[in-house]
């Protein structure tokens, strides 16, 4: 006789509707279906991520939420001012869409959206929203390349619309 896991049996259940909760760090998201989620809490900061389905090799996403302890509100600002700066040391043709506050779901924060190209990506896209609440800075890095957020930035902007903070 085998016996299951009942918290096992829950998480599958969550991950196939995309939901995901991390109680711990005190958030929850949802990713959009069918995409592979993964934790990574052996790295600090540890993140969740998702990615897309392969189903095309030249269309990819992915979705990573990092939460960084220990911050102030007032770092908020100048940690995406640093993602930036980091886009800029990749290529030299780092274009900033979109550099304004946002609010999702009482949240206040940050949005941040860049297009640059990368001699071994082409074309990509970074969306990231930055969130301060419990002495943590929230990110949402979404990443992916120009012909995955062609068709698919919706559900890329809904699974960052859902993100909450308890």
């Amino acid at each position: 006789m085998m016996l299951l896991n009942p918290f096992l049996l829950l998480l599958t259940f969550l991950v196939q509707r995309g939901l995901y909760t991390n109680e711990v760090e005190g958030y929850s998201i949802q990713f959009p279906k069918g995409w592979s989620i993964v934790e990574d809490t052996k790295h600090v900061p540890a993140y969740t991520g998702a990615y897309s389905p392969k189903s095309n090799p030249t269309e990819y996403a992915e979705i990573k939420v990092v939460v960084l302890p220990g911050m102030a509100a007032n770092e908020l600002k100048e940690t995406m001012q640093h993602d930036i700066a980091m886009a800029r040391s990749i290529s030299n043709d780092v274009k900033v869409e979109r550099n304004q506050p946002i609010r999702i779901g009482g949240l206040t924060g940050q949005v941040v959206q860049l297009t640059l190209t990368s001699p071994r990506l082409g074309l990509i896209r970074l969306l990231n929203y930055g969130f301060a609440k419990n002495n943590r800075l929230y990110f949402i890095h979404c990443f992916g390349n120009q012909a995955y957020f062609q068709h698919s930035i919706q559900e890329v902007q809904q699974a960052c619309s859902s993100f909450r903070i308890k």
